[in-house]
């Protein structure tokens, strides 16, 4: 199974190499051939591949992809333009990303059948946009700054301020005893050590007794946020949270660093990026072809087209800000890896309604990967000509 799986992984990025030109310029997208082949390789269609949601392995895997993502994305900010755009990613992150939670889990609750608790589990699955996603947006330079900023800011972090959502329900769900004291301090540790780790990393690294020579200067990205992470895992803290903050952390104190090991991190972060999205593709293959059922594909038009804008409505109201700038954030709110890894996470612990949840998210993450990723050059191009490459 591994051996055909590097198989049809090797052949799609093959294929993905030799369209890679035309793609970014058109509406056709690599992240939807990976995840299309997966489908259709999948237990749902041709059932050449098969992978157990069981499996530790997989799991591992998603969550590893969305950590190097994550990493590489962090790298790209320095602190001082997070600190000049706190403003309104602070608004998505504190007002936005809690009314999504809400408004996703009522839509469920309406439409599905699912028990309120299990139906805000969804909506905390579903709460946080995909750097990985918005990078559509975020890596085209003809789209404004400000715009890119944000939605790299927003994605970075909401993933990591998801999770402790996820866990308290997850808890609820299974009526466990939920710690909130705990995750608050996992939170905290990931974040301390996202910082703490690079800083005395990068003064080691040009400490005058010691000497990088130039062709290793690449690795010093990988080796800090290998470390970071590791140093998280030990100590509880949330690797989201480590990963996004160490990869700011290590473009400002040594941006010579980061910029030489850009082609590096940029092209492991594609890869894993994109086997992720075949392996997802073959986990959900069997429940997207199982039935088709109105209501959820109803809910899944809900949540793409308006739960978004109006989450951001509530969290601008009393903010200054351009139409066409909110217009393309409310429709970049995609969601991927990690709303795959927290449903992964409610389907393995045990609770009633776990396949259904998964189910649904998969369904959401689906749609978002085809609708977002075929709209990015297209929103590029208008946003482009009309305002510019901006400030």
């Amino acid at each position: 199974m591994p051996v055909i799986f590097l198989l049809a992984f090797g052949l799609s990025l093959l294929v993905a190499v030799a369209v890679s030109e035309r793609a970014r310029r058109t509406v056709l997208s690599t992240s939807v051939l990976f995840l299309l082949v997966g489908l259709v390789l999948g237990p749902g269609a041709a059932g050449v591949l098969d992978l157990q949601t069981s499996t530790d392995a997989v799991s591992i895997f998603i969550e590893l992809a969305l950590i190097v993502v994550l990493l590489s994305d962090g790298a790209h900010l320095h602190v001082r333009q997070v600190l000049d755009s706190w403003r309104l990613p602070l608004r998505a992150l504190g007002i936005g990303l809690p009314v999504t939670l809400a408004l996703t889990g009522l839509a469920a609750w309406l439409l599905t059948g699912l028990p309120l608790l299990h139906a805000l589990l969804l909506g905390a699955v579903l709460s946080p946009t995909d750097p990985v996603l918005a990078e559509a947006i975020v890596g085209r330079e003809e789209v404004p700054f400000r715009l890119r900023r944000f939605l790299n800011v927003e994605s970075g972090l909401n993933d990591g301020l998801a999770l402790p959502f996820v866990l308290l329900l997850l808890a609820a769900v299974r009526d466990d005893s939920a710690h909130p004291f705990r995750i608050a301090l996992e939170l905290a540790v990931g974040a301390a050590v996202g910082v703490a780790v690079p800083l005395a990393g990068t003064w080691l690294l040009g400490w005058r007794h010691l000497g990088v020579a130039e062709r290793y200067e690449a690795l010093a990205l990988p080796a800090l946020g290998t470390v970071a992470l590791a140093t998280a895992g030990v100590l509880h803290g949330n690797l989201f949270l480590t990963a996004f903050l160490c990869g700011i952390t290590m473009r400002t104190v040594a941006p010579e660093l980061v910029d030489a090991s850009d082609e590096l991190a940029e092209a492991l972060s594609e890869v894993v990026k994109l086997a992720a999205l075949l392996a997802f593709g073959v986990l959900f293959s069997a429940s997207l072809f199982s039935s088709f059922v109105v209501a959820e594909w109803v809910l899944v038009l809900v949540v793409l087209f308006a739960v978004r804008p109006v989450a951001l409505f509530v969290a601008m109201l009393g903010r200054s800000v351009d139409w066409q700038l909110f217009a393309a954030a409310a429709w970049f709110g995609p969601k991927g890896f990690a709303s795959v890894t927290f449903a992964l996470l409610a389907l393995e612990r045990d609770h009633p309604f776990g396949d259904l949840v998964f189910h649904l998210a998969g369904l959401v993450v689906t749609a978002s990967i085809v609708a977002h990723s075929s709209t990015d050059a297209l929103v590029a191009r208008k946003l482009a000509v009309e305002l510019g490459d901006g400030d």
